[in-house]
């Protein structure tokens, strides 16, 4: 299962107020392989946080955050997951990188690419 975790983060000081101060370390926790990603986290039922805009829905100008973290290996995983799926169904991926158009293409147990001319 891979799992991305969002924490509300605080500035910690004496202007913090009453109702971001509780929401300190809060931590929301997703399972990417199904759960889509949400437009808004609530704490209880109250809309704490707009994802869409990156910004805290509680008041204006809120100087707290949300901090992402996930499992690098666990991404890796699950984008050579995607990657093997659309060789698998396609063939090759052609795509561009530092302007330059490439193609993937599965031989045996590996993945090669080479520029197309």
């Amino acid at each position: 299962m891979a799992t991305m975790t969002l924490t509300w983060l605080t500035v910690l000081d004496n202007r913090v107020c009453s109702l971001c101060q509780p929401l300190h370390n809060h931590m929301w926790t997703f399972d990417t392989t199904h759960d889509a990603f949400p437009t808004t986290l609530y704490a209880g039922n109250r809309a704490v946080w707009d994802c869409v805009r990156d910004k805290s829905i509680i008041h204006p100008n809120c100087r707290c955050h949300v901090v992402p973290s996930f499992d690098l290996a666990t991404l890796a995983d699950k984008l050579q997951g995607l990657l093997d799926r659309a060789l698998d169904l396609h063939g090759h991926i052609e795509y561009w990188s530092t302007g330059q158009r490439l193609v993937l293409r599965r031989h045996g147990r590996f993945v090669t690419w080479r520029p197309i001319e």
